[in-house]
């Protein structure tokens, strides 16, 4: 069994990100979650949940967006 990187290793990895692809434009919101579609483009969410339940999550300034839990999503394996 592979070991999960550490939290700052985590941590880094989400900010890093984040910054490089939020602000590309394309794709398209959810449409069937009706909420989804309505978000505007200009807004993005990632986040990391370990199997141990621990969240990264970027650090973003000033506003703080509640969008959704979506009941699908993707998953990755270490």
């Amino acid at each position: 069994m592979s070991q999960l990187p550490s939290a700052e290793a985590l941590q880094q990895l989400v900010d890093e990100t984040f910054q490089q692809f939020h602000g590309l434009p394309g794709g398209e919101n959810a449409s069937y979650i009706p909420y989804l579609a309505s978000v505007p483009d200009e807004l993005a969410a990632l986040v990391i949940v370990t199997a141990n339940g621990d969240v990264y999550q970027p650090v973003i300034s000033s506003t703080a967006l509640l969008l959704s839990r979506s009941p699908k999503s993707r998953h990755w394996r270490y």
